[in-house]
């Protein structure tokens, strides 16, 4: 028969390894979290409000840019830190990435299906119609072509996560980053994002209790 003192030290062992495994699991999830966000420094907004007209300052700085713009292909959670009107407040955009990366990836297999294939497939095909095979059919494409299901299926999968407390919406200053975002995605990736497929949401954070511990 096991001994209390056995049983006790056994109990202990248990104990420690399931709080080894926890603290591994619990590092490992964090880390992969991390590896999933990116932070903006401050100047980033700063530099977004400066723009008139076009944001094409910022899509031509080389920091944005680097490794095929991978802080917008990599990163399901881009945190935008802001400073505005001696405010501190910041957002959260959710899965800018992965709209971008699939209807760049829907754009794409349309314009190679639409292509003719080397082999001359095609050609039999487009003597019968009078078109010559060297002519590019994506200049033919219709407005019903299946991009727009992609619009249509993916409906606000974007989100803009708001955090201020003093709880106030920002939705002018937001605009800002959603216009930046489409304007990105179309002169970068050719992907035209429907701003209706951005929302926003103004999360219940701590109300601070006077005009100076913000942010």
């Amino acid at each position: 028969m096991a001994k209390q003192e056995d049983i006790k030290h056994l109990e202990k062992d248990v104990n420690q390894k399931t709080n080894e495994n926890l603290k591994q699991e619990m590092d490992q999830e964090k880390q992969t979290l991390l590896d999933k966000t990116y932070i903006f420094n401050t100047f980033f907004f700063t530099k977004l409000i400066n723009c008139k007209n076009s944001f094409d300052n910022v899509l031509n700085d080389k920091w944005l840019n680097k490794n095929d713009c991978e802080i917008f292909t990599k990163h399901d959670y881009l945190i935008v830190p802001i400073n505005y009107n001696y405010h501190w407040f910041g957002c959260i955009i959710e899965n800018y990435n992965k709209l971008l990366l699939e209807s760049f990836a829907t754009e794409t297999k349309n314009i190679k299906t639409e292509l003719p294939s080397e082999n001359g497939s095609n050609t039999k095909d487009s003597e019968k119609s009078g078109i010559e095979s060297s002519t590019p059919l994506t200049e033919n494409r219709s407005e019903d072509s299946e991009d727009l299901e992609v619009v249509k299926d993916s409906k606000n999968k974007i989100t803009i996560y708001v955090f201020d407390s003093l709880r106030f919406s920002h939705s002018l200053d937001i605009k800002i980053i959603k216009d930046f975002l489409v304007q990105f995605a179309q002169k970068k990736f050719n992907v035209e994002i429907d701003k209706k497929q951005i929302k926003f949401k103004n999360c219940q954070v701590p109300l601070q209790p006077n005009m100076s511990d913000c942010g």
